[in-house]
């Protein structure tokens, strides 16, 4: 089983601090960026529907 909070840090998307709060994770650069390229794709999911994803399958 993975553990997402080591991959996180492993992977340099995300790290906690115990100053910030235990369970409070900030993101790193890299993880920043994959934050918003998911941010814009689901924008564009949203203005489009799903005929967005029936046109890639087809």
């Amino acid at each position: 089983m993975h553990d997402h909070r080591r991959l996180g840090r492993e992977l340099g998307l995300f790290d906690t601090d115990p100053l910030i709060g235990a369970g409070l994770p900030y993101w790193l650069p890299a993880g920043a960026a994959v934050r918003h390229a998911l941010a814009r794709m689901r924008a564009v999911v949203g203005a489009h529907g799903t005929a967005l994803w029936e046109e890639a399958a087809a």
